[in-house]
């Protein structure tokens, strides 16, 4: 018998050898290829399906359902609904130039004219203090549920941009999808154009509390697109991003910014975007240097400064070094915010605001969360197997720097059911090593910083010193954002 051109009986050269593990690792880099390419259009087969069914909310979908029923009304032309239930969707003798457009029997203007802003909006949707921030091809819809399970009170999407979003069908009917209990939501877009940002707002705005500018992601990526941290020194501009929106959105439009070391510099822009109509600002604690290896101490008494000139006019988020549940509660009280919010560290443990307990008091593992992630999964189905392979990378962490065998089973998963494989091992080699889940104690979060503390849900006492240093390696940064360069680049490069 024939094998990669050597004669049956003789021996096997150096060459021959290398020549068949390429050819074995060529065959299985096809395979991979395959099994990610069906497991790719069972994920779209499954978000169709509930689609159709109406456990999920897409706006393709609603849009497509507009011209349905403009044609079906003989409207032809005329002007789509403005949302759910709303009526008077280009009917007999509307003209496309009226400013009066009917949403849910109000007229548009009285609708805008009868906003809540500020306080008022955020009595409205309940004064949340415990927030989860936006990330990149992380905040999808079923990791947004899991962390509303555990405590969360407001939930961001993930950073849209505006120039694709707005154009884009194939683009938001991907990435954003919702359903009626991800509520409280607000939906962050990416920018510099106040129209492109306006457009992709009124995408939106019937299907969230609010739209975030993101002010505060300070990537090259951003530097190259001029959005982000990069728009800080542009005060006109971010004027009119803000009033635009503020004047023509149903909806409040909230901020997400940085700070400056000089704190005039950093009341000049709060202040700039609070004339301008924002109705919340988030403040992140470091500047737009301080990200990387660069990231140094979270500032919160700047952000204690920027609320306490505020107070009484629009609620102030304070967002960085926030690792458990301890420092939610540390934060507000030095800072005297309205709310926190948490990114990297909700990351790996969804359960953070709780204290890693259910609503019936059971205390949740990192396996049990990694178990419940991928409930949720599949009950909202990912756009894509990634998402699902990150999520399950930071869950898991802590035992795969024990358990380094477990990295290569989630790193060639694809599916729901692959992946709830990677748990059983997980479980498996616990019991194996003989180790309580507590001894491992080496979190993803902490990952740059020094040795994780336990749970707060055990000890309730938080290890980590109030400045924090990190050191995240140049080929993979993600800062305190959740903002990954590399995603970013493949998102918006």
């Amino acid at each position: 018998m024939h094998k990669l051109g050597r004669m049956s009986g003789s021996p096997r050269t150096a060459e021959e050898k290398a020549a068949k593990e390429l050819y074995d690792n060529q065959a299985k880099e096809q395979r991979r290829i395959r099994k990610a390419r069906q497991a790719e259009e069972r994920l779209a087969e499954r978000k169709e399906r509930m689609l159709a069914s109406g456990g999920l909310v897409s706006l393709e979908r609603d849009e497509e359902e507009d011209v349905e029923e403009s044609e079906d009304a003989g409207g032809g032309g005329g002007r789509k609904k403005g949302g759910p239930g709303a009526g008077g969707g280009g009917g007999e003798g509307e003209e496309e130039g009226e400013a009066a457009v009917v949403v849910d029997g109000i007229e548009e203007e009285k609708a805008l004219a009868n906003k809540l802003t500020g306080f008022d909006w955020y009595r409205s949707i309940g004064m949340p203090t415990k927030i989860v921030a936006p990330m990149v091809d992380q905040s999808e819809l079923g990791y947004r549920m899991l962390t509303r399970a555990f405590g969360a009170e407001l939930v961001y999407t993930q950073m849209f941009n505006s120039s694709v979003f707005s154009t884009s069908p194939e683009y938001r009917r991907s990435n954003f999808v919702t359903c009626p209990g991800d509520r409280p939501l607000i939906v962050q877009f990416c920018g510099n154009d106040p129209d492109l940002l306006l457009a992709s707002a009124r995408l939106v705005q019937d299907k969230c509390d609010a739209v975030d500018i993101n002010l505060g992601c300070p990537q090259m990526i951003a530097k190259r697109g001029r959005y982000g941290a990069f728009l800080m020194e542009e005060l006109e501009l971010l004027t009119r991003m803000v009033s635009t929106l503020a004047k023509n959105l149903r909806v409040p439009v909230t901020c997400k910014t940085r700070i400056y070391k000089d704190f005039d510099r950093s009341l000049r822009l709060v202040q700039t975007l609070v004339d301008a109509g924002a109705s919340l600002v988030t403040i992140h604690g470091r500047t737009r240097e301080e990200k990387g290896q660069l990231v140094g101490e979270v500032d919160w008494e700047t952000i204690r400064r920027l609320k306490a000139h505020f107070a009484g006019r629009v609620p102030i988020i304070a967002n960085g070094g926030i690792s458990d549940m301890d420092d939610v509660l540390r934060c507000l009280q030095v800072t005297g915010c309205d709310g926190v919010m948490t990114s990297e560290a909700i990351l790996e443990n969804p359960g953070l605001f709780s204290r890693n307990l259910d609503s019936q008091g059971k205390l949740y593992t990192q396996v049990d969360m990694a178990d419940a992630y991928l409930d949720e999964c599949e009950k909202y189905p990912v756009w894509h197997y990634r998402t699902m392979r990150s999520h399950m990378q930071k869950l898991l962490h802590r035992y795969c720097t024990v358990h380094t065998n477990l990295r290569e089973m989630n790193a060639n998963a694809i599916t729901v059911e692959e992946f709830r494989e990677v748990v059983q091992a997980t479980r498996q080699e616990i019991i194996a090593s003989g180790m309580s889940d507590e001894m491992y104690t080496e979190s993803w979060y902490s990952r740059h910083r020094n040795p994780a503390h336990l749970h707060a849900g055990r000890s309730g006492i938080c290890d980590l010193p109030e400045a924090i240093k990190i050191n995240i390696p140049k080929d993979r940064v993600m800062d305190e954002e959740g903002d990954d360069e590399d995603v970013l680049s493949s998102i918006f490069g």
